[in-house]
């Protein structure tokens, strides 16, 4: 994180926090779950993240829309409840 913040936007609690956090970036049929540090506040759970972490999410985004999927692997299925389940 770049510049550090002195409280949190949403609630004003100035426990703010360095923690990794798992941002998930859904586009079509694909979800990839990225790594990243973020500022979290302690009080509401907000996250703050950085300028490379948000160009990077925005940069997986777009290659997910292109179905670009060279660099990821697939650890998974994600399941949709159908039916009586909804």
């Amino acid at each position: 994180m770049s510049a550090k913040l002195s409280r949190c936007f949403r609630c004003g609690s100035t426990e703010l926090q360095t923690r990794s956090v798992e941002e998930l970036v859904r586009q079509g049929p694909y979800v990839a779950a990225l790594r990243v540090d973020a500022d979290v506040c302690a009080q509401c759970g907000e996250r703050y993240l950085g300028r490379e972490d948000v160009t990077t999410i925005e940069d997986v985004r777009r290659r997910l829309e292109r179905g670009e999927l060279e660099g990821f692997r697939v650890t998974g299925e994600l399941l949709e409840p159908v039916g009586a389940l909804r």
